[in-house]
């Protein structure tokens, strides 16, 4: 009887904890660092000649290859209670690719003929690109032990964009990118993303996750993996107290 007993408590821990010390935790300020593999992105031209006609689109120049990103999250905090939490961020961006050939056929004014076609091409061509946005992620937990679980969840993001193209002997001015995302508002960029983890539950709790996002910056799916800690605790709050309070821990 004892040891259905126990098992019955170990059940209720892992996928709905009754423990005290989870009704209501929580954890304040830390770092966190994920680095983003976007895939390909895109540069596009748009025609200045042709910019007034609603018609015109812009026009795929160049393409660059396994474009990366690093993302620096600086946690707010964490609201949780018993298996689930709510953990907003702000976090930081910069996005780099390699380089890649702009090529693209122009037409210059030749009164009082035709225009004339001229192919354009830019051999050395990069992407710069800079992101701040708010990230928010909801996640449920499988409690395994006091100190270790590991979670599911779900992460949206709403964040700006500041994308340059460099290209080296032609006008860059008529170049830009578009990041991609589930939806734009005029410059933010609305995005969501899976995610799955294992986190340390100890003073200073610390994460190891990876996310998946089916639309990236760069139009398809982006794999992203890293970390966070978080450094500072409520002082009025002892989130997984029962790691240092003997008479707090499971039985």
């Amino acid at each position: 009887m004892a040891e259905a007993r126990q098992a019955k408590e170990r059940r209720q821990h892992l996928f709905w904890t009754q423990d005290p010390s989870y009704n209501f935790f929580g954890t304040l300020i830390g770092i966190g660092y994920s680095f983003d593999y976007i895939g390909n992105f895109n540069i596009y031209r748009i025609d200045e000649d042709l910019s007034y006609m609603s018609s015109s689109k812009p026009q795929l120049v160049g393409t660059i290859e396994n474009a990366m990103m690093h993302r620096l999250t600086v946690p707010i905090f964490t609201f949780a209670a018993k298996n689930i939490s709510f953990d907003p961020a702000f976090y930081f961006g910069i996005m780099h690719g390699g380089s890649t050939t702009i090529t693209y056929t122009d037409y210059e004014p030749n009164y009082p003929n035709s225009p004339t076609e001229v192919e354009k091409t830019s051999d050395v061509s990069s992407v710069l690109g800079f992101s701040v946005g708010l990230d928010v992620a909801l996640k449920y937990y499988l409690r395994i032990s006091d100190n270790f679980s590991t979670y599911i969840g779900a992460r949206s993001l709403v964040e700006m964009w500041l994308v340059n193209v460099t290209a080296d002997g032609i006008n860059s001015y008529e170049f830009e990118s578009k990041v991609g995302g589930l939806a734009q508002l005029d410059y933010f960029t609305l995005n969501a993303s899976v995610m799955a983890g294992i986190r340390f539950d100890t003073e200073k709790p610390f994460e190891i996750f990876g996310m998946f996002t089916p639309i990236g910056p760069g139009g398809g799916a982006m794999l992203s993996m890293g970390l966070r800690w978080h450094g500072v605790s409520f002082e009025w709050v002892e989130p997984h107290s029962k790691n240092v309070a003997v008479d707090m821990r499971w039985k």
